[in-house]
């Protein structure tokens, strides 16, 4: 069975709308406009894999989620490296340049939080 297969067969889960919830009310953001880190911190607890970044043109990070193989995972679930590039470069209207391992530098004003990306793990 691919990565793909394991995640999906639970993707997004019948808890999406608790997982949600979590994030906001801890963070007042969500996977897209500020909670990216955590949750995909609570991906990589459930599944494994590295957390990476895309980056944009101006060489900055625009977002966080986890890496399994040639998978990336986030809020809209897992896809293609390639795939999920123009999935996200679609939806959020930006140009992604390249991926790669997150640094600590990366997404300053995204909360981090282990406890709170455990709970929301344990929902996945």
């Amino acid at each position: 069975m691919k990565v793909n297969d394991i995640i999906l067969e639970s993707w997004p889960g019948r808890n999406k709308n608790k997982i949600y919830k979590l994030l906001v009310d801890a963070t007042d953001s969500g996977p897209f406009d500020g909670g990216c880190v955590i949750f995909a911190q609570a991906l990589q607890m459930k599944y494994g894999g590295d957390i990476f970044v895309l980056v944009n043109h101006k060489e900055q990070a625009d977002h966080a989620a986890v890496k399994i193989g040639n998978v990336l995972i986030d809020a809209d679930g897992p896809a293609e490296i390639n795939e999920f590039v123009k999935r996200f470069e679609r939806n959020e209207r930006v140009g992604i340049k390249s991926i790669r391992p997150i640094q600590t530098i990366d997404l300053s004003d995204a909360p981090r939080n282990r406890e709170l990306a455990k709970k929301i793990a344990h929902l996945l």
